[in-house]
């Protein structure tokens, strides 16, 4: 059994996914618009609760604290735009399609 030493607030996983949580999908609210391999990776991961912020585990509080597309800024506060565009972006086909059957 292979094992290894891990920082402070990871595991070390001989089946762990290969698209770990991360500030960036967090805070982009992408997680689910990612492609991944159905495959074991050993290594360091985060603990549950945690994402990958670098090379640290941290909250997802954390990242969103951190993060500028959240800060406050009028009256988008709370909500990234990126987000916004990310789940239009899932509706474009079905738009095409209506559009092209009835014009």
């Amino acid at each position: 059994m292979v094992t290894q030493d891990c920082g402070p607030n990871e595991v070390y996983n001989s089946c762990g996914t290969a698209c770990p949580d991360t500030c960036e999908t967090v805070v982009k609210g992408n997680k689910g618009l990612m492609t991944c391999t159905m495959q074991c990776v050993s290594g360091c991961f985060c603990r549950d609760g945690l994402v990958r912020d670098g090379s640290q585990c941290v909250s997802a509080e954390t990242c969103r604290q951190k993060s500028p597309l959240l800060r406050d800024s009028g009256s988008n506060a709370g909500f990234p735009l990126t987000a916004i565009h990310s789940q239009l972006a899932l509706f474009i086909p079905l738009i095409v399609l209506i559009f092209k059957n009835y014009f």
